[in-house]
């Protein structure tokens, strides 16, 4: 017994010696985040983060004021889009530039003193150095004590919940990504990010059918269906171009977030979603779609974000739909032109599902110069025996104005600019039937006029 328990310890040393080669962080599962014993608990929702280089001192200062909002939430939580690197794994820029923007652990560092305790790494970027940088995220993570969901070693961990708390007090968050390359979607034996992944489904009025049939980019045609770029295109009474859902995909998404709420009292799904396109300040139909799905099944709270602007929010039944927060951190100097995928740039996305635009043609980043790029807010949910009882949204400014390259912290917006955010988000909402109000200084969401719809 005790040489089979020798050789037991010596092949547990061996793998964990493997696993963490070269790795100057050890292999250590992170404790539990605890939330209070009692009382209402709150979740502090942030959006994308951009973030390729340590903060200056005059940025961590602006940002500082953040910390006690952010530090007071059961869980704070952000999209970080870049992967963290270590030190000895940093691509060389010597005759070149690196695929895409990086960083290294002081990003991580820079999260949890803001108070960032649980990322989602359900993106287009999750992947951008492969395996071995997805890795190097967690290790890194996990080093400074930040959680992380949506991305794994095979699919089932991509997609499992991070469970913060203890039964019989317990928040769970799954995070999905709708907009990831095919690479980067997680597999049975491969590791990436939690894919909701859609198709094409395309119909055409009979005049549009009949010149697309006769021209010279129609692959095959029949009478009621031709090919384009390897999309189906039918014959309809109509023009409609739709995405739809992966029926696999959604099922088993739905089913986790059913699961979780099992055994936690609130389920949080973050959810990164560019469709249609960037600057689109609606989301895509299929997203609605799922997104009530996903507070159908079981979710209290679903926190958008992707186009790196704000989009509107939806109330519905027991819970709340924000379909993009806007950024939280976006260094936008860390996007070089060489290194865009079509998320970035902001194409049309309709246009790429059915093979009209060409990915593989570089593309320019946008120039960002509009404000409502460097507008967005903090949503402070708070949850009582389960249900939403308030959402705050809390208005940032993230430097708008300021040259390239010292824009993108976040700080709390000025009066005049937290009215034009207020504004701006009310007018997003407003197709949603929900009334976004401000009184004695807190924005919120008026959950009484759902309630009588």
């Amino acid at each position: 017994m005790r040489r089979i328990a020798l050789l037991v310890a010596v092949l547990a040393i061996g793998v964990g010696g493997w696993y963490w080669t070269e790795s100057r962080y050890p292999a250590a599962l992170l404790p539990p985040l605890p939330v209070r014993g009692k009382g209402p608990m709150t979740v502090a929702a942030t959006g994308d983060t951009l973030l390729v280089r340590a903060l200056t001192p005059a940025e961590a200062h602006a940002a500082s004021s953040l910390v006690p909002l952010l530090g007071s939430a059961d869980i704070a939580l952000t999209n970080l889009e870049t992967n963290l690197l270590m030190r000895e794994h940093v691509p060389e820029t010597a005759g070149g530039t690196p695929r895409r923007p990086y960083a290294t652990a002081d990003a991580a560092e820079t999260l949890h003193r803001l108070g960032i305790n649980l990322v989602s790494l359900a993106n287009n970027h999750a992947s951008d150095y492969d395996a071995s940088g997805l890795l190097d995220t967690w290790r890194i993570l996990g080093a400074h004590g930040v959680h992380h969901g949506g991305s794994g070693e095979n699919l089932e961990a991509a997609r499992a919940p991070v469970l913060v708390g203890t039964a019989p007090r317990r928040i769970a968050m799954i995070a999905v990504s709708t907009s990831a390359s095919a690479a980067s979607r997680a597999a049975a034996s491969w590791a990436g990010v939690n894919p909701l992944r859609f198709t094409v489904d395309v119909t055409v009025d009979s005049p549009t059918f009949d010149t697309l049939k006769n021209s010279a980019i129609a692959e095959s045609s029949g009478p009621v269906t031709l090919m384009l770029h390897g999309t189906p295109i039918k014959r309809g009474p109509r023009t409609v171009v739709d995405l739809v859902v992966d029926a696999d995909d959604e099922r088993q998404i739905l089913e986790e977030i059913a699961k979780a709420r099992d055994s936690a009292d609130v389920v949080i799904v973050s959810l990164h979603a560019h469709e249609p396109r960037n600057d689109s300040d609606e989301p895509a139909a299929f997203v609605r779609r799922f997104a009530r799905s996903a507070i159908d099944a079981g979710a209290a709270l679903v926190v958008g974000h992707g186009p790196h602007r704000l989009r509107g929010i939806e109330v519905h039944g027991r819970g709340a739909i924000l379909y993009s927060v806007g950024n939280f951190i976006f260094q936008d100097e860390g996007l070089d032109p060489g290194a865009v995928d079509m998320y970035d740039a902001g194409i049309d996305l309709y246009g790429m599902a059915m093979g009209v635009l060409d990915a593989r043609v570089p593309r320019k980043p946008p120039t960002f110069d509009e404000a409502v790029w460097w507008e967005s807010v903090i949503a402070r949910a708070t949850f009582d025996q389960g249900g939403l009882i308030a959402l705050q949204l809390i208005p940032l400014d993230l430097g708008d104005g300021l040259p390239k390259g010292q824009r993108g912290v976040p700080r709390f917006a000025s009066a005049d600019r937290a009215e034009i955010i207020v504004n701006r988000l009310s007018r997003l909402s407003a197709p949603f039937a929900t009334r976004v109000v401000a009184a004695g200084g807190v924005v919120s969401v008026d959950f009484t006029a759902a309630a009588s719809r």
